[in-house]
C-alpha cells in the first residue's frame, strides 16, 4: 500500500475493508450499572511533570493512570496517579526554608532540613504499591458517591529514604505516645464545619507497617514529582495511599487518639470481615466502623493485556499479562481461567521486588474456537489469602478486590477477506477515478467535518468488537480525528472537500505562518506528485483562500 494516493491505484492489491472513520468518545458518566471500562471515563489531561492522565477531577486534582502503564512492575513517575482532597495544592517549595517537623510528645524536637534528611540518615529503599482506598469504586453495586475510580488509581515505585523509626528515635518518642499524626502542605476549606482545611491522618504508635515506613525522598531513583508529594512524603508499605502522606511537614507524637476529621469521619470501614455490609445496614445508624488504617491493603490481580479493544484470531498463542500484590505481600501464587473462573491454571510469576511491590504475570493462551470467551485472574498472597470471587460494598467504597475479568472476541481464521485495515487515504482510491470526488462526501473516512468539537479534545476511546463478531475480519475500531474549524472565506469549501480527500484540515491548521509561494508549492505537489484530480479553477481558488489566511501577513490566532 505503500505510495497510495488520492488519484488512481492498483486498488485490487489492497483487498481491505475500509471501516467507517467516526468514533464514539466514552460517555461522561457511567451507572447505574457498574462502570464496564477498566478505567473510570474521563478526558486526558496535561500536568506538570506528567505524562497525559485521565482528569476525574481538578479542585483538588484526581488523576487516573492509564491501563498501559501497568505493563511493568513499575508505575513511571509521569504515569503515576495523582490523588488529593483539597484545592490549595503547593506548586512552588522552597528547600532553604522548609523543614520537616518532629514534635509534640517527644524529648527532642526536631526541625529538619532537606540536606539533613538526605545527608545524616542511612538511605533505606523499598519498592511498594500506593493505592487510592477507593480505587475501582466505579465497580461497587449499587453505585456509591466518591471519585470514580476506575482500575488506575494505583501505582508501584521505588522509594528511597529515612526510616520513619529512625526519625522517631532521633526526637526521643515518649511514653504515653498513643498515635502518631501526620500532615503536609495542601490546604483548603475542607467540609464546612468539619475543621477539615488540613488533611491529617495517625497511625497508632505500635503499628507494625510503621517498621517499614519511610519519608522517601525518591520515587524510581529520581526527586518526587510535585504532584507526587515533594519534597518528600511518608511511604507506609502495605497501607492504604491515604496514609502516605504528601509534602510531609509535620509529624506529631499524640498522648490520645487523633479525633480529627480525617480520622473520626472520613475513610473509615465497616467492622466488619472484608469491611463487608449492605445498604440497609449503611442506613440503619448501628454499623460500627473503624478507619481504613486497621487493615491493609487486600490481595489483587490485574489483567493488563489483551484489553479486548481487537478480536484475536483462534489457533494462536495469546500472551496474557497483568500485574498482582497485597497489603499481606508477596503474592506466591497468580492463577489464570479462560473459561469465566470455572477452571485455573497457574501463571508464570514476573520478578519478586519485594513484599509489597507489583508481580507482574503471564501466561500464554491459545483460544481453540472462535467467538467470546470471557478470560480471568486471581492471586494469593504468603499468608494464604486468596482473591475472591464475590463483590464487596460498603458506603465509602473502599477495599474493592473481587476476581478481575476481560471478555475477549476470537475470529475465525478462515474466510475470502483478508485482515482489515482502516485507511484514511483508501475511500477514494478504491472507487473508479471518475467517481473519486463525488463520492468524496458520501464515503465514510473521506472528507472529514470533525469527530468531536473541541470540547471534547482529550476524551478517551476504547473501541471493543461486538460480541457476535466472530468472523475472519479483523478491525482495530476507528482512529480518533478531529478536524479543527479552518478561517471563514471564498474557498474554505474547496479546501475542505478536495483537500480533505487526503487527510484532515489540522495539516493546514497546524503550519506556522508560511509564505504565499510556498502555499502555491504545496497545491502544485498536490496535483502534480500525488495526482489530486482538482481542477484549474479550484486550485487558484484553493490557493487565493490559503494566501488569505494562512500567511505571515493574514494568519491570526
Amino acid at each position: 500500500m505503500a505510495g497510495l494516493g488520492c488519484g488512481r491505484s492498483h486498488v485490487r492489491l489492497a483487498r481491505a475493508e475500509v471501516a467507517p472513520h467516526a468514533a464514539t468518545p466514552l460517555p461522561s458518566f457511567t451507572g447505574p450499572g457498574v462502570n464496564p471500562y477498566w478505567n473510570g471515563v474521563n478526558p486526558f489531561v496535561s500536568y506538570p511533570q506528567k505524562l497525559p492522565l485521565l482528569r476525574m477531577t481538578d479542585r483538588g486534582i484526581q488523576l487516573e493512570t492509564p491501563r498501559p502503564y501497568f505493563l511493568t512492575p513499575f508505575t513511571p513517575n509521569a504515569a503515576f496517579y495523582v490523588r488529593y482532597h483539597l484545592d490549595l495544592i503547593p506548586n512552588a517549595v522552597d528547600l532553604s526554608t522548609w523543614r520537616l517537623n518532629i514534635e509534640g510528645n517527644v524529648e527532642r524536637p526536631l526541625q529538619l532540613g532537606f540536606d539533613e534528611l538526605v545527608k545524616n540518615f542511612k538511605a533505606v529503599s523499598v519498592a511498594a504499591v500506593n493505592q487510592c482506598s477507593g480505587n475501582s469504586r466505579s465497580r461497587f453495586q449499587p453505585r456509591v458517591p466518591g471519585a470514580q475510580w476506575g482500575n488506575g488509581g494505583m501505582g508501584n515505585a521505588r522509594w528511597t529514604g529515612v526510616r520513619l523509626r529512625e526519625l522517631l528515635a532521633s526526637a526521643g518518642i515518649k511514653s504515653g505516645t498513643a498515635q502518631l499524626q501526620f500532615q503536609g502542605l495542601d490546604r483548603g476549606p475542607g467540609p464546612l464545619g468539619k475543621g477539615a482545611d488540613a488533611v491529617m491522618k495517625s497511625l497508632e504508635l505500635t503499628d507494625a507497617a510503621l517498621d517499614d515506613a519511610l519519608v522517601a525522598y525518591l520515587m524510581n531513583d529520581e526527586p518526587l514529582p510535585m504532584l507526587n508529594g515533594f519534597p518528600v512524603r511518608l511511604v507506609v508499605p502495605g497501607k492504604f495511599g491515604v496514609y502516605w502522606t504528601k509534602h510531609l511537614t509535620w509529624i506529631r507524637a499524640l498522648t490520645s487518639e487523633d479525633t480529627s476529621y480525617w480520622m473520626a469521619s472520613a475513610y473509615r470501614i465497616p467492622d466488619t470481615p472484608n469491611g463487608n455490609t449492605t445498604p440497609a445496614e449503611a442506613a440503619s445508624g448501628r454499623l460500627k466502623t473503624v478507619p481504613i488504617g486497621h487493615v491493609r491493603m487486600p490481595v489483587r490481580s490485574f489483567i493488563v493485556v489483551p484489553d479486548g479493544s481487537s478480536k484475536l484470531p483462534s489457533g494462536l498463542p495469546v500472551r496474557v499479562q497483568g500485574i498482582a500484590f497485597s497489603g499481606d505481600g508477596p503474592v506466591v501464587k497468580v492463577e489464570f481461567s479462560e473459561d469465566d473462573g470455572r477452571s485455573w491454571v497457574e501463571a508464570t510469576l514476573g520478578a519478586d521486588h519485594g513484599p509489597y511491590s507489583f508481580r507482574a504475570w503471564e501466561h500464554t493462551w491459545k483460544p481453540s474456537r472462535s467467538g467470546k470467551h470471557v478470560i480471568a485472574v486471581r492471586a494469593t498472597d504468603r499468608t494464604g489469602n486468596v482473591q475472591p470471587d464475590a463483590p464487596v460494598w460498603n458506603p465509602g467504597g473502599y477495599l474493592w478486590n473481587r476476581v478481575e475479568r476481560q471478555t475477549l472476541i476470537v475470529g475465525a481464521a478462515t474466510g475470502h477477506r483478508c485482515l482489515a485495515f482502516v485507511l484514511l487515504a483508501a475511500a477514494g482510491a478504491l472507487a473508479p477515478a471518475s467517481t473519486a470526488l463525488s463520492q468524496a462526501t458520501k464515503v465514510p473516512g473521506v472528507v472529514q467535518e470533525g469527530t468531536y468539537d473541541a470540547g471534547n479534545l482529550g476524551m478517551q476511546m476504547q473501541p471493543a468488537p461486538r460480541d457476535d463478531d466472530a468472523g475472519a475480519v479483523y478491525a482495530v475500531g476507528a482512529w480518533p480525528t478531529y478536524t479543527p474549524p479552518l478561517a471563514d472565506g471564498d474557498g474554505k469549501a474547496l479546501v475542505q472537500s478536495f483537500c480533505g480527500i487526503c487527510h484532515s484540515t489540522t495539516y493546514i491548521t497546524m503550519q506556522p505562518p508560511l509564505p504565499g509561494a510556498t502555499w502555491d508549492h504545496l497545491v502544485d505537489k498536490m496535483i502534480g506528485t500525488f495526482g489530486a484530480p482538482i481542477p484549474e479553477p479550484a486550485a487558484q481558488a484553493i490557493i487565493a483562500y490559503l494566501k488569505s489566511h494562512y500567511t505571515p501577513e493574514t494568519r491570526k490566532q
